[in-house]
This record gives C-alpha cells, sequence and structure tokens, in this order.
C-alpha cells in the first residue's frame, strides 16, 4: 500500500470492499457524470460556510446516483470524511463530541446508509463504516472551512493519540497526515520518519523516499532549529540508504545526503558516535571514487578504534572487509568477515540493513566470503559461501539485500566465465530493478547481460548491450566496479577484432585503478592487455612486461587463481621461452593447491602437451 504526504484520506485498517455507487447506470454523450446530492454541501461551491444546505454535485465518473437529501446528517458526513474513506464508530462519536454538535451518529449513519453515501463493513474493532466512493468522501471533505478541517484534524490525532485502542486502527503515515493537516509539524515528522522506516525494512523503498522527502520539507519549517537539526539527521540516516539503493551508491543526491548528515553531526559534537556512526559509514561508502573511498574508510576506522559498541563494532569491521576486498587483501578481508559475522543479530539487522548501505551485513559478508575465497583458490568452497548468501538473502526477504547478493553473485560467475550463469543472474537482475525501478541494478544487468549474450556468440549485439548499461552507470554518477566491466567489454572488443579498441580501453582501466587503489582487478587487467597485445602482433618483450606485472601482482594478492591463468598464459602466449622445468614446476604447485573444479580443469586443458 502506498502512502502520499499529502491530504487525500487515511485508509483504515478494515477490509475494503468493491467500489459501488447506488442507482448506478451508464450515462450517454462525450462527458459522463455521477450526479450525488450530498449532505453538507459541495466541494465545488465556495468556502464561505462550513456547512451548506444540499446541493448538486457533478463528478465526471460514468455514472448516475438517485439524489437524497440528509442534510441533517452533514455534520457528521464531514467529520467522518476526516477520518478517511473508512472510520469505525467509537473514533467518530469521539471525534463529534469534540464539535458540540447534539446530533445522534447512529441516526445520521442510518442515514447516510440509506441515502448510499456509506455502508457499514466487516471489522474487527468496533461498527464500521465506509464510504462507498472516494468522490462522496472527498466533496464531503471539501466541504468543510480550512479553519474547521485544521480544528478537526487536530482533534482527532489527540483522540488516537490518547487513546492506544483508538490509535491502534491508525498507521504512522495516517497519523503524520493528521498531524501535518493540524500544523503539528513536528509531531507529523515523528510518524513520516516512522512510517519510512517500516516501509524501508519492508523494501518499499520508493514509499520511504517519498514519506522521507516529506518529512525534510516539513522539517525545513520547522522554527524550534535545534530540534529540526536533530529531526534532520534521522531522516537523511534513514534516507541515505535508500537513495543509495534506488539510485547508486555513487549518485549526486546519495553523495549530498550523506555529505549533509556528516556536517550536521559537526554541527552537533555531541551527538553519541554510535547514533552519528550511520552517517559516517554512508559518507564512506558513497565516496565518488575509490581514492576517496580509501581515504575516508581510514580516517572512519581510526575514530573508531576502541569503541566497545557492538553494531558500530559490526559496520566498522562491514567497511573494514569492504575496503580490503577491493585493495586485494584477500586474506584480510576473510579475517574481518569471520570477526564481523561473530557479531551479527538477525534481530538487530532488521534496523541495520536500513541504515547501512541498504543491505544485510551477513549477506554482504557470506557474499564477499564467496569471493575472496575463490581468489585465494577455494574455489568450490566459494560456491558454498554464494549459496549461503542467496540462501540468507532469501530469508530476510529484504530488496536491498537480494540485490547485493544479485551483484555479488553475478560478479563471482563472472571470474569464474560461467557464461549461463551470467545470462541467469542478468535476467534476475532485470526483473528486480523493473519491479523496484532500480537503476544501478538495471544498468548492471545490461553490463552482465551483453557480455554473456557476446561470449555466447554475438560479440556485436552484446559490446552494444554493455555500453548502454555503461552510459546509464555514467548519467546516475554511479561506477561500480569499473575495472571488472571494462575488462569485459574490452574482452568483447577482443572477440570482434577491434584490438586497439580493447588496448586503448584496458589501458585506461589500468591508469584509473592504479591511481585509486583498485586493486583487486589489477592481475586480469594486465592480463588482458597481454592476449590483445598478442592479438595485434605486439613485440613479445611488451606482452612479457604485461604478464610479468599480472604475476607480480597476483604473487602479492594471494590470488591464486589469477596467478594461475597468467602462468597458463605465459605458456600459451609466449612458447619460445614462457615453458620450462621452473615454470612447469610453478604451474604444478598451484594446481595442487586449488580446490577440484572447474577452474582447475580448464587449467590442465590449456596446459595439456605444453609442458612436456
Amino acid at each position: 500500500r502506498k502512502y502520499f504526504p499529502t491530504w487525500v484520506e487515511p485508509v483504515k485498517k478494515s477490509p475494503s470492499t468493491s467500489i459501488c455507487i447506488p442507482s448506478a447506470h451508464p450515462v450517454s454523450g462525450p462527458q459522463p457524470v455521477t450526479t450525488l446530492n450530498t449532505p453538507g454541501g459541495t466541494p465545488a461551491s465556495s468556502a464561505s460556510s462550513a456547512t451548506r444546505s444540499p446541493e448538486r454535485v457533478d463528478i465526471s465518473d460514468g455514472f448516475s446516483t438517485t439524489e437524497f437529501p440528509v442534510a441533517r446528517a452533514g455534520a457528521t458526513f464531514q467529520a467522518a470524511s476526516v477520518i478517511g474513506r473508512s472510520f469505525n464508530v467509537l473514533t467518530l462519536v469521539a471525534l463529534l463530541s469534540t464539535t458540540g454538535n447534539p446530533a445522534s451518529a447512529e441516526e445520521s449513519l442510518n442515514e447516510l446508509v440509506a441515502g448510499g453515501f456509506i455502508e457499514q463493513q466487516a471489522s474487527e474493532f468496533e461498527t464500521a463504516y465506509r464510504f462507498r466512493h472516494v468522490l462522496v468522501q472527498q466533496a464531503a471533505y471539501s466541504g468543510l472551512l480550512r479553519s474547521n478541517k485544521r480544528s478537526l484534524h487536530s482533534a482527532l490525532y489527540r483522540i488516537v493519540t490518547e487513546d492506544t485502542e483508538l490509535g491502534e486502527t491508525f498507521t504512522s503515515a495516517e497519523l503524520a497526515a493528521h498531524a501535518e493537516q493540524a500544523q503539528l509539524r513536528s509531531e507529523a515528522v515523528g510518524h513520516y520518519i516512522d512510517a519510512a522506516r517500516s516501509a524501508s525494512s519492508q523494501s518499499a523503498l520508493q514509499e520511504a523516499r517519498t514519506l522521507l522527502t516529506r518529512a525534510g520539507e516539513l522539517t525545513a519549517k520547522l522554527k524550534d532549529k535545534t530540534a529540526a537539526s536533530t529531526l534532520e539527521l534521522e531522516i537523511v540516516k534513514l534516507l541515505g540508504p535508500v537513495v543509495a539503493m534506488l539510485d547508486g551508491a555513487g549518485s549526486p543526491e546519495a553523495s549530498k545526503l550523506y555529505q549533509r548528515g556528516v556536517e550536521l553531526l559537526h554541527d552537533n559534537p555531541d551527538t553519541d558516535r554510535s547514533s552519528g556512526f550511520p552517517l559516517y559509514w554512508g559518507w564512506w561508502f558513497t565516496a565518488p571514487n575509490f581514492q576517496a573511498q580509501r581515504e575516508r574508510a581510514e580516517l572512519l576506522l581510526a575514530d573508531l578504534a576502541g569503541s566497545n559498541n557492538k553494531e558500530v563494532e559490526l559496520q566498522a569491521l562491514h567497511c573494514r572487509w569492504a575496503t580490503a576486498f577491493n585493495t586485494g587483501q584477500h586474506a584480510d578481508c576473510l579475517h574481518a568477515i569471520s570477526k564481523g559475522l561473530e557479531l551479527y543479530s538477525e534481530d538487530e539487522a532488521l534496523d541495520h540493513r536500513t541504515r547501512y548501505g541498504g543491505h544485510d551485513a551477513k549477506v554482504c559478508g557470506l557474499g564477499e566470503k564467496a569471493l575472496s575465497s575463490w581468489f585465494m583458490g577455494r574455489t568450490e568452497t566459494a560456491l558454498q559461501h554464494m549459496d549461503a548468501a542467496e540462501d540468507w538473502a532469501r530469508h530476510i526477504d529484504h530488496v536491498g539485500s537480494t540485490c547485493h547478493a544479485l551483484d555479488i553473485g553475478i560478479m563471482l560467475h563472472r571470474y569464474r566465465g560461467d557464461i549461463d550463469q551470467v545470462a541467469r543472474f542478468a535476467r534476475n537482475m532485470r526483473d528486480t530493478a523493473t519491479e523496484h525501478d532500480l537503476k544501478s541494478l538495471e544498468a548492471k544487468s545490461l553490463i552482465f547481460g551483453g557480455w554473456a549474450n557476446g561470449m555466447a556468440g554475438d560479440p556485436a549485439k552484446g559490446r552494444d548491450i554493455l555500453a548502454r548499461g555503461l552510459s546509464i552507470q555514467q548519467e546516475i554518477g554511479t561506477e561500480e566496479d569499473f575495472p571488472v566491466y571494462l575488462e569485459m567489454a574490452a574482452e568483447l572488443d577482443g572477440q570482434l577484432g577491434r584490438h586497439a579498441d580493447g588496448i586503448a580501453l584496458v589501458s585506461s582501466a589500468i591508469e584509473r585503478a592504479e591511481a585509486a587503489g583498485h586493486a583487486f582487478w589489477l592481475a586480469e587487467l594486465y592480463r588482458r592487455r597481454a592476449r590483445l597485445r598478442s592479438a595485434s602482433d605486439f613485440k613479445e618483450q611488451q606482452i612479457e612486461l604485461d604478464l610479468a606485472r599480472s604475476e607480480e601482482i597476483a604473487g602479492q594478492q594471494n590470488a591464486t587463481v589469477l596467478l594461475l591463468r597468467t602462468l597458463t598464459d605465459r605458456a600459451v602466449l609466449l612458447p619460445d621461452h614462457g615453458k620450462g622445468p621452473q615454470l612447469g614446476d610453478r604451474l604444478g604447485d598451484l594446481l595442487a593447491d586449488l580446490e577440484s573444479g572447474q577452474e582447475r580443469e580448464r587449467a590442465l586443458s590449456l596446459l595439456a602437451g605444453l609442458l612436456k
């Protein structure tokens, strides 16, 4: 269910019924209308009085109703419209008691039912009614003076917040709307924040964004600037992960939000460290480039040294393992994940995932564990960790975490070169992106889907699709995992015989990755350039330099799989001096350390006969 931050009508918690108008029949002519005789006025009349004598109301709707004047019920009719499309008798009576109106609610309700304006409906709470058509409710509501609307909303808000039993029938979004109409802005902001927190935890990201945006607009109008600053901090904590999920972590709006959050923390130095940490974490997460992210990570981790807060410690480790992976420090990544998952609590994570990157720390940890394990030669164990990450994402049923599992899973299968799995994940990404309007995920689905399409036999089409994905990433200001994406594009360039283009692309990626310290795929970038240069008849010396650099980086990172691939390419691309006993021994040692599976079989197949 969607909530909107402007007053239309709150939907009460009672079963919905079909919308119908009594004595309805089609109306001929080019502009069909509904004719209603409302008890207490018309939305089209002037707002010179609180209630009016019965008038005809024409509403373009395609139906016509019998006029039924019930003016005595006007006060009840309009008070009910303030409550919403559906309302229960206890709440209505309590509201009418604040107006001093002596009319009998029971008698008035009977007249309204007889007139076809409302209908009784089943309710677990108390006798409940529902306007037969939303336009009838709106007509009654619009017939009230602005001052009367405010008074009634104010009275209703006081009633349902002081009476727990009555208040249970209202959602936070409904309470926010009533408070806003009563000009109780601070209270409205609090309820909008509560509603957004609930929406975000249920993966209703667009709804959460709408609610928080409205909360921000009201906060800006508060006269108490200290209170406004406190509320704005809470809004940014919740809105940051939502925007990062919808638009991408590197999007300008996400970055701007977290920058504002850090500024607010600096303006409020007394803010508790654990309370402000989600903003610092988001500030790190949405850094404009990896170099800035590394610098922010160092500042953040230094500032949190010695913290005894479990939440802060877990999320600091979350930050550490992500940074360690990107810099190719796979052993450190696995160590941080192991410590972090010991601190994980499913109950606490329900709140944490709405504040830290929009995804669950356990899904992230298990997924990153799969990636680093794969690099270090535990290729089959990596698949088990990835299965665990996907299982946990399904268990918690959280969109942001599902997307994160898809992102990590498709990356793992791209590393493995599994075209079918990449294509499958890309389709799932596309469907999820469409369902939740996620531009960043849509871009990734095109990038990976294009690569899979190209590697499956249509490199021209695949390269075009991949380019569209890269273009979307640039449009929304989010360029994630660019070393892998550009290497994929260069691989398809090679398939198309555009070796010079591929070499230029990889060279650019190498320059950017080295400048930023984005090192986990550097060995593969050098290896890809060596392969492209070999296909372009470059001198063996240049190919050797690339392979040597790839070998050096893979060795430093303990990236067994990448080192095996580089040494295999050395044997294949430099047959005259790439062989030899030393190379054979090194390959033998790597193969012995590698888990049995697809990667090992591929290497053995390529090397068959070459080292004899």
